[in-house]
């Protein structure tokens, strides 16, 4: 994944934003990638990139709705920055549970 996440932070500094399409046999998720460009943003002070890649991990949560994926990016959103910087970044990480699960239960209501 490292490669990757070079990849999207040079397309990042050009662009402003960055690509979420993961290679074909990269064994990481979209969201995953969003929780490493939100690591090497805090690594390197970059606070664009910081506001980005939250913004693109909690809308992908809201629009493509995964459980499998979110869960394998818990680790990432956790472990890979301090508490200190991250509370926005966890927040947006446990928000759209909720979330899906409303909707859901909305648009397919229990008779």
């Amino acid at each position: 994944m490292p490669f990757l996440l070079l990849d999207r932070l040079v397309q990042f500094f050009y662009n402003m934003d960055y690509d979420e399409v993961i290679p074909l046999g990269a064994d990481v998720s979209v969201l995953q990638l969003h929780a490493g460009m939100f690591a090497l943003a805090d690594k390197y002070e970059i606070l664009d990139l910081l506001s980005v890649a939250a913004n693109k991990y909690s809308a992908r949560c809201l629009t493509s709705w995964e459980p499998s994926e979110f869960l394998s990016s818990i680790p990432d959103v956790y472990d890979g920055t301090p508490p200190s910087i991250s509370l926005y970044y966890r927040d947006a990480a446990t928000a759209p549970p909720s979330m899906g699960i409303v909707r859901r239960n909305r648009a397919a209501p229990r008779q």
